[in-house]
């Protein structure tokens, strides 16, 4: 469900990434890659055309089927990401005119990402930890060095690197009163669980018998 007016899109449907039936590897037409080229293994693309919001410059270019604009401070578009595996991924756009991105930011899960690198094809912004479930995913313009001629983002790349950074901390806290520790571990997005219990020292402490 989504609805585009006057070239700007809302509420079109989230990216999906980590899970396997979304890493679509071949690539048959773009602006960054040939027509029989692929992506690399463990690479989660998305069209910068499925904006939840966006402010600004910002719009949906017909012609190219790009996110078109990014040139004015405070420029934006929000997204609606989902993140089916947990982990560290380094995040990449690949379009068009890109050369000038530098002042682009991303904002995803608390943290800020700069443009780090960019060619006339491809921004890179460096690497993120990415938790299980939904977020918002936001592009922002921040001040351009000088005129800078709108930017056309056609994929938004989400490449995976490793399991998450952060320590695993406990999922849940034990009840008062239940003498029961819950552990989760969620590597590869998967919960594992590790339970202790002092059952015996409760069973015993029910069945004494009063002096």
């Amino acid at each position: 469900d989504y609805a585009i007016t006057d070239g700007k899109a809302f509420r079109m449907g989230k990216l999906v990434i980590g899970d396997p039936g979304t890493m679509k590897r071949v690539i048959n037409a773009g602006f960054r890659l040939d027509p029989d080229d692929t992506y690399p293994d463990g690479t989660y693309w998305c069209s910068a055309t499925k904006m939840q919001d966006s402010c600004g410059t910002v719009r949906i270019d017909g012609a190219t089927y790009t996110a078109w604009g990014f040139s004015k401070v405070d420029d934006r578009a929000e997204y609606s990401l989902e993140c089916k595996k947990a982990g560290r991924y380094a995040i990449q756009f690949a379009g068009k005119d890109l050369s000038n991105a530098g002042h682009l930011v991303v904002r995803v899960a608390g943290q800020n990402l700069k443009a780090k690198k960019t060619t006339a094809k491809t921004v890179e912004f460096g690497v993120v930890d990415l938790p299980l479930g939904n977020m918002k995913f936001e592009i922002v313009a921040g001040e351009p060095q000088g005129n800078v001629s709108p930017l056309f983002i056609e994929h938004l790349l989400f490449v995976w690197q490793s399991l998450p950074s952060k320590p695993t901390e406990p999922i849940a806290a034990a009840p008062a009163g239940n003498n029961r520790v819950i552990n989760g571990d969620f590597s590869d997005g998967l919960a594992s669980w590790s339970i202790y219990a002092q059952e015996a020292q409760l069973g015993a402490q029910r069945n004494a018998t009063p002096l």
